[in-house]
């Protein structure tokens, strides 16, 4: 299973039965627009109960963080009945992006607690039995899972949907990158045990497709198959078709 984590969807998940989850994060950035708007007029404030308590504000953001970020571990690993491989992205560079973030939006879309998030899911998915695979996040976005060509321009990220220029394959961005995800982590697998590439699946054609019926998509979107949006924090999932 590959989960692919951002902050338009916490996470996004997609198994080897073609299932996608998605994990809501629209509230998490209304909260976050909150608590920035608060400590923002404290701070022009700067008096001593003004800075006492955004100290108290800081530390209940981050209960409320660490919180919801356990929801979502717990969430994604229950949905795996069996010993599952999980792959999730490296992130341990993902701070290095701050500079490629307008200022306005810093707080909102770096500061959140991902290498904390992906720390829960590695304790939860191991104490199940769960194998836990780490791989590079690069071109996952950007790497077509069917005919495995790679282009920027493929990503609308404004409309956050994918569409491969040349197979036709179309999709949400953050699927793409859950599918792309879980292929790496598969090959990485398969590499580790046979001490070389394997050849047939040297490119990045993805072998994650769930049935014979998704070969010849050119042209169509994506194939049909359960798809679940949760909200972050919620319990329940309603049906929707993924983008």
């Amino acid at each position: 299973m590959g989960v692919d984590l951002g902050m338009r969807f916490l996470a996004v998940s997609y198994d080897s039965y073609g299932v996608t989850r998605f994990f809501n994060g629209k509230e998490v950035i209304q909260k976050r627009a909150q608590y920035q708007a608060l400590r923002t007029s404290l701070q022009k404030r700067g008096t001593r109960s003004a800075r006492k308590r955004l100290n108290a504000i800081g530390h209940r953001e981050n209960r409320w963080m660490r919180d919801l970020n356990h929801q979502v571990a717990k969430a994604l690993v229950n949905q795996c009945k069996q010993p599952t491989l999980i792959v999730l992205e490296d992130l341990t560079g993902i701070r290095e992006t701050t500079e490629r973030v307008r200022k306005s939006r810093r707080y909102v879309q770096v500061s959140w607690a991902f290498h904390q998030l992906r720390q829960l899911i590695e304790y939860k998915a191991r104490l199940n039995g769960h194998t836990v695979v780490l791989i590079d996040p690069a071109y996952t976005s950007q790497a077509c899972p069917i005919c495995g060509q790679v282009r920027k321009a493929n990503r609308k990220k404004t409309r956050h949907e994918y569409v491969c220029a040349n197979c036709g394959y179309q999709s949400n961005d953050d699927r793409i990158a859950a599918m792309n995800i879980r292929q790496r982590g598969y090959m990485t697998v398969l590499e580790s045990i046979s001490g070389k590439p394997d050849m047939e699946g040297s490119s990045q054609r993805s072998h994650d497709v769930p049935s014979a019926s998704n070969r010849g998509t050119k042209g169509r979107r994506h194939p049909k198959g359960e798809s679940t949006m949760t909200t972050a924090g919620q319990g329940q999932a309603s049906s929707v078709r993924a983008r």
